[in-house]
């Protein structure tokens, strides 16, 4: 891998309906990144077919390669001196398929990718979760009923909390200052 110097590389993670989606755009927009949705390509089109009709295992691999597949593309752009913000990275894949199999913990394929220079991780209340989850439209390939499953969730989200990433609850704050506070870190862990 090639060491990148002026870009960055930022990815956000969490569970459904804490707020990724809307940080990511914005501060993507306030760093003049980047914003990458993970996972994309042809893999954001079959995924709805791989969640529904797939055992843990084989989903998890199909998300591992996901993520490589992303890699390349961000790699790309900061080999070109753009950074990028991404919605969800390998922290979310991982927390996602420790929650559906524990034991792909003990197996999960960690090497062969960039990693962020820093990762964040959204939280919120479960009942903010399931309020800002009631006030949206069903994506197009989303999982519904993955996402609404508040105990499922949880349990991500215990995966999650067990990661090196920096922690922002988003309960009562609004996307503003999510961001304002990721700005802040971002400014602290500077190259």
């Amino acid at each position: 891998m090639q060491t990148i110097v002026n870009a960055r590389f930022v990815s956000v993670d969490g569970v459904d309906g804490v707020g990724k989606t809307t940080a990511c755009r914005s501060l993507a927009r306030a760093i003049g990144a980047i914003y990458h949705k993970s996972p994309s390509g042809l893999f954001a089109a079959v995924r709805a077919r791989v969640d529904g009709e797939t055992d843990p295992f084989t989903r998890c691999l199909f998300y591992r390669a996901a993520v490589q597949h992303d890699a390349a593309v961000i790699e790309d752009h900061l080999r070109h001196g753009r950074s990028v913000v991404c919605d969800r990275f390998i922290y979310s894949t991982f927390a996602y398929h420790v929650a559906l199999q524990p034991s792909i913990a003990d197996t999960f394929p960690w090497g062969g990718i960039i990693r962020p220079h820093v990762s964040f991780l959204l939280t919120a209340s479960a009942q903010a979760r399931a309020h800002r989850l009631a006030s949206r439209r069903a994506a197009p390939g989303s999982t519904p009923f993955r996402e609404r499953d508040q105990l499922f969730q949880d349990r991500v989200d215990e995966v999650f909390r067990r990661l090196p990433l920096f922690l922002i609850d988003t309960t009562t704050m609004s996307a503003g200052e999510v961001v304002e506070q990721m700005l802040r870190h971002l400014s602290r862990e500077a190259p």
